[in-house]
């Protein structure tokens, strides 16, 4: 039975490799002078005493699919000498480190020397991305991209000794020295020491698939079918995301917690993520308590991972002034040293997602930058990020949105069709220009009582909820905000309550909340101030005891419930609501500072 491999990851195939099926283009890409080839390639490097390191690597380097599967019995010496069709590099004797290569063999390190040696010197006829010219971009077994120059007879600048050599199945270049290995991001993690914490946090979830689909079948014995060919894939929930990683015409930097630092990293990340085992919600117009059950350790595992693998990579090529065509390993450090900001891109919906100085300079405090193929790298012996600024954003809610309303928790106020409220958009023509301060996205929501005399309550849901400190906030619309002409003098506020409602106790049939208090008077009213834009602050520090991160449809709720009970209060106060948004600003404890 012959079996093929190929390596399928979750969000894309990043590189198929098997041991059939290769096809080949023409001979005219290379100045072949043997016109009637006798010899395989394995057969002319082990007639040849200028190449007897090399047969020795060879010989004892084994095929693996990548760097996740076991190392299998074909050698290159045996791959070299099949009918596929290659083209070899072969460092002469003297010309390289051989006992390097033969040195990590003894060791056990097939993969090592295979990925950085054996496929660094290889190429398929077929490779991708041939130009026209003097120079052809040869793409190596290993994915590496490198420059032959047929003027000058050299490839990645190593000069090729003497006449192309034809095989029956490829051609032999004899070179001057070693073509140099270089990792991209991606592959740093497995060849740099020290990182062996977060190589290993990458690819604990590998898993073995066979491909049925793709496998060709062959006999059925005792009713099951036995396949000729048998296709295998690694299947990874987290890798496919990483292809921006291995990407060789990319100009990336990477900073990756080493073994040092991976502990305090994960410990960092991982309180903010922290489940139970069911959430509730209700539906709609429903009263029933539903409950939303997963396995608490594998979302926590899948959110850590998301975190962390998203600050380490970020492109150069963004950076503002950053030339990315005269690039070296001085000019990369001096930027890193000088600059004010990093450009990270993304969105999140208040906070700037850029970082800048001097924040930007501690998250690599310490450390050396070093080169790959695709960029620059740090490894970092300390953690230094912190939450605010990486991933426990703020949360901005619009009052306007009706997806967020909870509308079961909506009690005394005028419905509109299935939502309640009204939405006011903000112009020139009726912005009132004396209030102080900005109306996010121009609109706000207005929520009158269902009745003259009455109090409405209104209910939001809050989504992306990390298991975190948060000081939260209602920004409050005064009354005569678009109404241009109408003086605060003569305006009422309104007078309202709040509260968080974050989990329901299943045994009495309670929700579990906390009412906000008035840090300022001691009460647990809330007025809102004349003639501003008031962003009134609920609650100072407040801690979810559960992340809600993927819990959804389980949100918490915010509530706030118009509080106008006397005939003096209502002369002051209208018991409508006027909204902009609510915001949940993430806070750094101590230990993160």
């Amino acid at each position: 039975m012959n079996i093929k491999f190929r390596k399928w990851l979750k969000y894309g195939m990043l590189g198929t490799l098997a041991l059939a099926g290769f096809s080949a283009c023409s001979d005219d890409h290379f100045d072949i002078k043997s016109s009637t080839p006798k010899q395989t390639l394995w057969e002319e490097i082990a007639s040849n005493p200028q190449l007897d390191s090399l047969k020795m690597i060879l010989e004892r380097t084994t095929f693996t699919v990548d760097e996740f599967s076991k190392t299998s019995k074909l050698t290159y010496a045996q791959l070299l000498n099949s009918s596929q069709t290659f083209t070899i590099w072969a460092p002469e004797n003297g010309t390289y480190n051989a006992a390097k290569w033969l040195a990590l063999l003894d060791q056990g390190k097939n993969r090592e020397v295979e990925k950085q040696f054996v496929r660094n010197h290889i190429a398929r006829y077929n490779f991708a991305g041939v130009n026209g010219g003097d120079t052809i971009k040869v793409t190596l077994l290993n994915s590496k991209v490198v420059n032959y120059i047929l003027p000058e007879t050299t490839i990645k600048n190593i000069k090729i000794d003497g006449n192309v050599q034809a095989a029956t199945n490829g051609s032999l270049h004899l070179l001057k020295g070693e073509v140099p290995f270089a990792s991209n991001l991606y592959e740093a993690i497995e060849f740099t020491p020290g990182l062996d914490s977060l190589y290993n946090f990458l690819h604990e979830d590998d898993t073995l698939m066979f491909d049925k689909r793709a496998s060709t079948p062959g006999a059925t014995v005792n009713g099951q079918v036995q396949y000729v060919d048998s296709v295998f894939y690694i299947s990874n929930k987290v890798i496919g995301s990483l292809y921006l990683w291995q990407n060789e015409d990319s100009l990336l930097m990477g900073i990756f917690p080493s073994n040092n630092a991976w502990a305090a990293a994960k410990a960092k990340v991982s309180k903010f993520f922290n489940y139970k085992d069911k959430y509730p919600y209700r539906e709609d117009n429903t009263t029933t308590i539903l409950w939303n059950k997963f396995d608490k350790d594998s979302m926590a595992d899948v959110r850590i991972k998301n975190v962390i693998l998203g600050q380490i990579v970020t492109s150069l090529g963004k950076q503002p002034g950053y030339d990315v065509e005269n690039t070296t390993l001085e000019y990369f450090k001096n930027f890193m040293d000088n600059t004010d900001s990093i450009v990270r891109g993304g969105y999140t919906s208040v906070d700037d997602p850029n970082l800048y100085a001097p924040y930007v300079q501690s998250l690599v405090a310490g450390a050396d930058p070093f080169e790959v193929s695709n960029g620059y790298c740090y490894k970092v012996d300390k953690y230094n990020y912190l939450p605010s600024k990486s991933w426990h954003h703020t949360i901005r809610v619009e009052a306007e949105y009706s997806f967020y309303q909870d509308v079961n928790g909506f009690s005394s106020a005028l419905k509109n069709g299935t939502y309640y409220g009204s939405t006011v958009y903000l112009s020139s023509i009726n912005r009132n220009d004396s209030i102080k301060g900005i109306v996010s996205n121009n609109a706000f929501a207005y929520f009158p009582g269902s009745s003259s005399a009455s109090q409405p309550t209104v209910s939001f849901k809050i989504p992306g909820i990390q298991s975190g400190k948060y000081d939260i906030y209602a920004v409050m619309v005064p009354l005569n905000m678009d109404q241009k002409n109408v003086s605060t003098e003569d305006t009422k506020r309104n007078n309202f309550q709040a509260t968080i409602v974050y989990d329901y106790n299943d045994k009495n049939g309670r929700n579990i909340s906390e009412q906000a208090k008035n840090e300022e008077t001691g009460g647990n009213t809330f007025e809102t101030r004349p003639g501003v834009v008031d962003s009134v602050l609920l609650f100072k520090d407040f801690e979810f005891p559960y992340s809600f991160v993927g819990a959804e449809p389980s949100y918490p709720l915010i509530q706030l419930r118009s509080v106008v009970r006397s005939a003096a209060q209502r002369k002051e106060f209208d018991p409508a609501l006027y909204i902009d948004c609510f915001l949940f600003v993430g806070k750094d404890d101590e230990t993160d500072l």
